[in-house]
């Protein structure tokens, strides 16, 4: 049976009970009638019921304030919910409070009873909203006027209506509950879809994140990676108040919730931050944490973290579910990194580690459809053949990885170094000049010259092994990818022919 109907088949049975129960007047029979159709029409939208419950109290038993509360899971606190009243900023102020329920007790112990309605004073009512022997909140009404009706009518009309509204309370929670858990399923199956569309991490962890904050609203989400030791932030969502790479920092052996959950292994459940020692972040607010680790065959490679706000705010059931997409995670990690494996191979020259020419074309083409300044140093190295033909080719191929190794030390992490032929290799540089370009050429001509390896080499053929280089630039010596090749290779025949070991521009 669906959920809805059950809970609506039993709101119904509830009023037939009373009706026969209690001796009820034809208007109390249609307060009852018209207030449970009342509630069964909002119950999918618990805040909203308990709105629509203080402003129908309010107006039909004629108080100044209704407001509503509801305690929390573990019956420590009443945290006020709804009001009708009062304005928008003094309940706002009052929301912040949390009333802790030893405090609530101590109010109400004095006060007369009358069923299960008090009066700590004449001016005020406050009545227990109880389901099957549980406190699940509290009404509490203000300035009750007599005109509207006498006190014992009203008491009358919330004894009789407080089982109905206790009950649709019970039953929206459970509503709320079915809702959320559909909603955790939803967002494990868009992870999972989104891990079986996109193979880059780099743009699907921050999609994954923001999905996991959106969707089981989260208030902070991120993805934690080692790198060098330390735990990085890869990927967030949400810490708006929060200096990441100062968070960063903070993160390590002694601090970090993370840090812990990435040396053990063991997920952990923080029910209220400002409690938890390890936690790294703003303190001055209460907020619950879960962290998990990302695990493949059995070793943690990452940990998955996320903040709700409020203390108590995230269960057992959130670290289920949290389980299960740092699982789907792992996944996308571990393709992603075959995926990477496979389209660097794609591109790299498989002895020296360069990139093949196959990434020629695709870098300058970028940088021109860029318009950016950038420059090509052409290398091809002088007497190889005969170093090749004397030493055979294994030593050629040690010879080639070394100029690589030396090429590799003089450039920037932003230039491209690729392998174009057998023993030529040719640097992109953005944002070099033509003059700097040269700087670093003649730099790897000398280091070239001055390489241990290749010098004991070059004793055992009779011959050094030096570079010959051409150097051009754009836009100075063209726009076009064909123009700025064909003088590039110009420049380095001229330094062939001038006597190699040259860097000609």
């Amino acid at each position: 049976m669906n959920l809805l109907l059950f809970l609506f088949i039993a709101v119904l049975g509830l009023c037939a009970y009373f009706w026969k129960r209690h001796k009820l007047s034809e208007e109390e029979k249609e307060l009852i009638k018209e207030f449970s159709w009342l509630l069964q029409a909002s119950i999918q939208d618990l805040p909203g019921m308990l709105r629509m419950i203080a402003e129908e109290i309010r107006e039909r038993l004629g108080f100044k304030t209704v407001m509503i509360g509801l305690l929390d899971e573990k019956k420590r606190w009443l945290e006020r919910i709804e009001a009708v009243g009062i304005t928008g900023t003094s309940f706002e102020d009052l929301k912040r409070y949390r009333i802790p329920i030893q405090e609530l007790e101590e109010r109400i112990k004095e006060a007369d009873k009358i069923g299960n309605v008090f009066m700590p004073d004449d001016d005020t009512i406050i009545v227990p909203i109880i389901r099957k022997e549980e406190i699940l909140g509290v009404l509490e009404g203000t300035s009750p006027d007599g005109k509207v009706m006498s006190m014992g009518k009203r008491i009358k009309l919330l004894n009789l209506l407080l089982p109905l509204i206790a009950k649709a309370i019970e039953n929206a929670k459970m509503v709320e509950e079915e809702k959320h858990t559909l909603e955790k399923v939803g967002v494990v199956y868009e992870v999972a879809s989104m891990i079986g569309r996109i193979m880059r991490t780099d743009i699907l962890l921050p999609q994954v994140v923001e999905a996991i904050r959106s969707r089981l609203n989260y208030l902070n989400v991120a993805i934690l990676l080692p790198e060098r030791g330390r735990l990085r932030i890869k990927v967030h969502a949400g810490y708006p108040d929060i200096d990441m790479k100062k968070a960063e920092k903070e993160i390590g052996p002694e601090r970090g919730v993370t840090y812990m959950v990435y040396k053990t292994g063991e997920p952990m459940l923080v029910p209220d931050v400002r409690k938890e020692p390890l936690y790294v972040g703003n303190r001055s607010i209460g907020k619950s944490e879960i962290a998990v680790p990302i695990k493949s065959k059995g070793k943690v490679i990452g940990v998955l973290d996320v903040e709700k706000f409020g203390a108590n705010s995230l269960d057992e059931s959130d670290l289920e579910v949290l389980k299960i997409l740092a699982s789907f995670i792992s996944v996308a990690l571990e393709n992603a990194s075959l995926y990477e494996k496979v389209e660097r191979m794609a591109i790299t020259d498989p002895l020296t580690g360069a990139y093949n020419h196959r990434v020629l074309q695709d870098e300058i083409k970028h940088l021109l459809k860029e318009k950016k300044r950038f420059s090509i140093l052409f290398i091809d190295l002088d007497n190889f053949k005969a170093f090749n033909d004397s030493l055979g080719h294994i030593t050629g191929d040690k010879i080639l990885k070394e100029v690589v190794r030396i090429v590799g030390k003089e450039i920037k992490k932003r230039d491209t170094l690729i392998r174009y032929g057998g023993d030529e290799f040719v640097v992109v540089m953005p944002e070099v000049s033509k003059e700097e370009a040269k700087k670093v050429g003649e730099k790897i001509k000398e280091g070239i010259k001055k390489a241990r390896k290749i010098k004991s080499y070059a004793k055992k053929v009779g011959i050094p092994l030096t570079a010959s280089m051409g150097v051009v630039s754009h836009p100075d010596d063209g726009k076009e990818l064909k123009t700025l090749m064909r003088k590039v290779d110009d420049a380095l025949y001229r330094a062939k022919k001038l006597g190699k070991d040259k860097v000609v521009t």
